[in-house]
């Protein structure tokens, strides 16, 4: 009898023995979920509770936010333009634009441009998109992912200016490019600047019509140096220096010299090259007229 009892206590103590070693894991797991679960709280904890200074060290913000009288386009509550961080560096824009097409110059130009693969604005006269023979090219300056804004109807400074036909020549010029590329663009660039003959009652009045007005940061003075490119190159470079140009060019023949220079020039410095979209539209005029 005694030694079946013996044998009956044996695999009885076994099993006792491996039930505590199994209670003994789940003890163990269900503490290290606990740790984890703990962790983790706290680390959502900090980083929300991080101050905004170091938040605003990765992305820097321009706070501009702009408020459009937008009769006859479509609505928009407003744009907020920044700067963002890439790889701890500040990225840099160039808005290489060009004025007074289109010309007998616009198809080598965009040609250069479709080279480097970058886009770039211009600034159209109406009296010259109005002619049937350049409505190809208009439709291949969008069809590449460029941008067009209207420069007037006739460039005239003495219509323009002296007998106050701007705004009214920007609102044609923009019903008839519309006519030719689908849309109407909001974006225009008063000729010679708008600086050059503008009154307040002009921009009031080109407000109320819904215009965006940009002018440039940067001359090339291309139109002034028509037979040295290195100079006009010179010119160009020298006044490069902000996170954020917008380059002023005609469509002329030193232009098209200069033109792969200097998209070589700024692509090594740094700078992305893109073309002007109203979606990320900020203001750029000689009056610091911050309803354009």
């Amino acid at each position: 009898m005694e030694q079946t009892q013996g044998t009956q206590q044996t695999p009885r103590k076994r099993r006792i023995s491996k039930r505590n070693r199994v209670k003994r894991r789940i003890r163990r797991r269900l503490i290290l979920f606990v740790l984890l679960v703990c962790g983790v709280w706290i680390l959502a904890n900090n980083i929300r509770s991080e101050p905004e200074s170091e938040v605003q060290e990765i992305v820097v913000e321009i706070p501009l936010v702009y408020e459009f009288n937008n009769d006859g386009f479509e609505t928009g509550s407003g744009v907020r333009q920044s700067f963002a961080r890439f790889n701890g560096q500040e990225r840099r824009f160039v808005y290489l634009t060009f004025d007074d097409g289109p010309s007998e110059f616009l198809p080598q130009i965009l040609d250069i441009l479709r080279a480097y693969d970058v886009q770039a604005t211009f600034f159209m006269i109406g009296n010259t998109f109005a002619s049937p023979e350049t409505h190809d090219i208009v439709r291949r300056v969008i069809a590449e992912g460029h941008y067009i804004g209207v420069h007037s109807m006739t460039h005239s400074y003495r219509r323009l200016y002296t007998q106050g036909y701007a705004v009214q020549e920007m609102i044609e010029a923009q019903r008839l490019l519309g006519e030719i590329i689908g849309f109407r663009p909001r974006l225009v660039r008063f000729p010679y600047g708008s600086e050059a003959g503008l009154t307040e009652a002009m921009r009031d009045e080109a407000y109320a019509a819904g215009l965006r007005m940009w002018d440039w940061t940067v001359d090339s003075e291309d139109w002034l140096h028509p037979d040295d490119p290195d100079k006009v190159l010179e010119i160009t470079l020298e006044q490069i220096h902000g996170n954020r140009e917008v380059i002023l060019f005609h469509e002329m023949e030193v232009t098209i010299i200069v033109l792969p220079a200097l998209i070589e020039h700024l692509q090594a410095r740094g700078y992305e090259i893109r073309a002007y979209r109203e979606e990320r539209h900020f203001v750029l005029n000689h009056f610091n007229d911050d309803r354009f």
